[in-house]
């Protein structure tokens, strides 16, 4: 598509079904259970295949999101997919990650960001900064009319694109955020996420 974020953003997009989920209501811990999920599983599998040595400054060990998304081409693979507007491999946790609470598998608790400070972190990471904005970008000005055909095979990852922009988009001043919500959620946040961000 050759439309502009400008052109998406002045635009109202065709409303799409609103998806249901429970929103959480617990209370956030002094150590963010991200955190101590990651300490409690760093034998996991999959923690141990991606997650290697992190600079003693990575206070979020952002490192993790750096090699899973290095780890056999996945992240070219997801703006490949992004970019044909059908996402079909298995990627969205590290990609477009989400505000923690919302999700209870592994993969999810893993790849989950702990609150607004680590989300300011990731935003300002040189690569994984500069690769959100790429993937959120591949979304706005892709092919896909809906989030639903955008993620046709697995229908919960729309869920999980809303709230990984609703929370982006209170950290950074970059619009590509608000645009993907403005197109694809007629500029709705994600409730869940927001109830969450609000307990801070």
């Amino acid at each position: 598509m050759d439309q502009t974020l400008d052109a998406w953003l002045g635009r109202r997009p065709a409303s799409l079904t609103k998806e249901k989920r429970v929103s959480p209501t617990r209370t956030r811990p002094t150590l963010p259970y991200a955190a101590q999920n990651r300490a409690a599983t760093k034998n996991h599998p999959v923690a141990k295949a991606s997650t290697s040595s992190s600079p003693s400054d990575d206070d979020f060990e952002l490192q993790r999101f750096v090699d899973a998304q290095n780890n056999r081409g996945a992240y070219a693979n997801a703006i490949a997919e992004l970019k044909a507007g059908r996402k079909q491999s298995h990627w969205i946790w590290f990609v477009f990650p989400q505000i923690e609470g919302l999700g209870k598998s592994f993969m999810s608790q893993h790849y989950s960001i702990s609150g607004m400070e680590e989300a300011r972190a990731y935003v300002a990471h040189p690569v994984l900064g500069a690769r959100l904005v790429e993937a959120a970008r591949a979304v706005l000005e892709g092919p896909a009319p809906t989030a639903a055909d955008l993620m046709k095979s697995m229908p919960d990852d729309a869920l999980k694109l809303r709230s990984s922009m609703t929370l982006f988009a209170r950290v950074s001043s970059d619009k590509v955020f608000q645009g993907v919500l403005k197109r694809y959620f007629d500029g709705g946040e994600d409730e869940a996420t927001v109830k969450i961000l609000e307990q801070e």
